[in-house]
């Protein structure tokens, strides 16, 4: 879940900072809107992922139906980068 959570946050995190480089203003909710309809376009779905999404996965994969998994890497990502 950490990995999770690091992941999108950085991917977030560094896309703000190469909109931002160079430029020595406080960082405007107008930047920030247009990171986010940024990433938001660049997923499968047109949308982010609803934290109830990742929370129904974490307890799917901490549940006993999922007692056979082992070493995947399953993405809630709304088809982000595919």
């Amino acid at each position: 879940m950490k990995i999770l959570v690091t992941g999108a946050a950085g991917t977030l995190g560094q896309a703000l900072l190469e909109k931002c480089r160079g430029r020595h203003e406080v960082i405007g909710v107008d930047v920030v809107e247009q990171v986010t309809r940024d990433y938001v376009d660049q997923t499968l779905l047109g949308r982010f992922v609803p934290t109830d999404d990742v929370a129904a996965m974490v307890a799917f994969l901490v549940s006993d139906e999922a007692n056979n998994i082992t070493g995947q890497t399953l993405e809630v990502s709304a088809g982000w980068r595919m």
